[in-house]
């Protein structure tokens, strides 16, 4: 089954969302804790990725897995399991095909400096 989910992250700890050698990421997080609650290896599709410190509301991402003890209950072992400063904010089946980048309706970015 694929799985969307929608999570959020402080990324000042890591060096971006996409997996990368020799250095956190976001994605390495995430794997890591699907990895831990389903006993499956997985690689997420996510809708985009961020640079080194960057944060992120509403990041959508999938994976498959063999899960089946609901939606609900995923959201929860993997909140649990993950570092404070990634938070899965929902879960849900999506279609097989489904691909946040692809699928995307509509991205929306909001960029803050601070001097």
């Amino acid at each position: 089954m694929r799985v969307r989910a929608v999570v959020a992250y402080d990324g000042t700890n890591y060096h971006g969302f996409q997996r990368q050698r020799n250095a956190p990421t976001v994605q390495e997080a995430l794997e890591a804790a699907i990895a831990q609650v389903t006993q499956e290896s997985v690689t997420i599709l996510a809708a985009g990725r961020t640079d080194a410190g960057v944060h992120a509301l509403g990041q959508v991402i999938a994976y498959d897995t063999h899960w089946c003890h609901g939606s609900v209950a995923l959201q929860r072992a993997l909140n649990a399991t993950l570092p404070t400063d990634i938070v899965v904010q929902e879960v849900s089946v999506a279609p097989d095909d489904f691909h946040p980048r692809r699928d995307a309706r509509s991205r929306h970015y909001r960029y803050t400096v601070y001097n």
